[in-house]
């Protein structure tokens, strides 16, 4: 994956996210950003396919297709930021916080586990869980693997923008930057509000469910709210 055009490997390790630490780590892949968006969603796509086709679960595959889009828009989301921080002068200690902390996993596995906490432990007291409404009362082991996987893409981008919207929180009492490179982590700060918009195209699919609705929804405006209050205090 690219850095303004450049393979991963030309990456700084320590100044990237994790996942692009990974990818550029395999031997021999050396792929742009574009290809790795279109690989990541029709490679899940042709499994959810497959699985659909095998199992005769086609109810599965309009959330899934719309879980997929959501985890692909949000690696876009994360290779443009990365790729912005890197591009532009941006305060030191901003950079090293947003990328050599690894806190964006953090609160991914926190969002990873409530989700799986609602699933499996709220949802199966009051009657069947989203997953066997989507996949059926027998869920395929493979089916499962496949949602899991997903749903952990799904958190770990999440996790992500809540780090750059309470980095944005700090920035905005810590941080005095020139107008170029305000308006490059304004520009951040931006895509880090449309991801989260973005995210509520899963609303439908979790509808029914009332606490799962909840803390989307919940998340959505919490994310909103410290990014516009973020803009609110710098004044611009």
């Amino acid at each position: 994956m690219s850095e303004r055009g450049k393979p991963t490997g030309y990456s700084v390790y320590g100044e990237t996210w994790v996942f692009e630490c990974i990818v550029g780590a395999i031997p021999g892949v050396d792929i742009s950003d574009r290809a790795a968006l279109l690989v990541q969603f029709f490679l899940f796509e042709a499994f959810i396919v497959a699985i659909a086709a095998t199992y005769d679960r086609w109810g599965a595959v309009l959330p899934g297709t719309a879980a997929i889009l959501v985890a692909t828009a949000g690696s876009a989301f994360m290779l443009d930021i990365g790729n912005r921080i890197r591009s532009v002068t941006v305060p030191r200690t901003y950079r090293q916080l947003l990328f050599s902390t690894s806190l964006e996993v953090v609160f991914g596995v926190v969002g990873y586990a409530a989700v799986l906490t609602i699933l499996f432990v709220y949802q199966p007291r009051h009657g069947p869980t989203l997953l066997e409404s989507v996949l059926g009362p027998q869920v395929p082991l493979v089916a499962a693997f496949l949602f899991f996987l997903i749903l952990w893409d799904i958190a770990y981008r999440i996790g992500t923008g809540w780090w750059i919207a309470l980095l944005a929180i700090w920035r905005a009492f810590e941080l005095d930057p020139d107008a170029a490179v305000a308006d490059e982590l304004r520009a951040i700060d931006y895509r880090a509000a449309v991801f989260a918009l973005l995210q509520l195209t899963l609303l439908p699919f979790v509808w029914d469910y009332r606490l799962l609705a909840t803390g989307l929804v919940g998340h959505v405006l919490a994310l909103l709210v410290l990014l516009v209050g973020a803009r609110l205090k710098t004044g611009r």
